[in-house]
């Protein structure tokens, strides 16, 4: 995914977090478990490609403080 406008806070399984700031972008592995949340006043845009077909599932977000 390429973040187009705003800053997004994103985190993968086992990874650290992380906040995108437009134009940059993030690579997840498949099938981690992961979450996004836009923490700039400007909304998030957010430009996403796929090798192939998708199954999402939805999940909780955690918390945050």
């Amino acid at each position: 995914m390429v973040l187009v406008t705003g800053e997004l806070s994103v985190t993968y399984e086992g990874q650290a977090a992380l906040v995108l700031k437009p134009g940059m972008y993030a690579f997840g592995p498949p099938r981690a478990a992961h979450h996004g949340r836009c923490v700039s006043d400007q909304p998030c845009t957010l430009f996403i490609a796929f090798e192939g077909p998708v199954d999402a599932t939805p999940g909780t977000a955690p918390d945050v403080e």
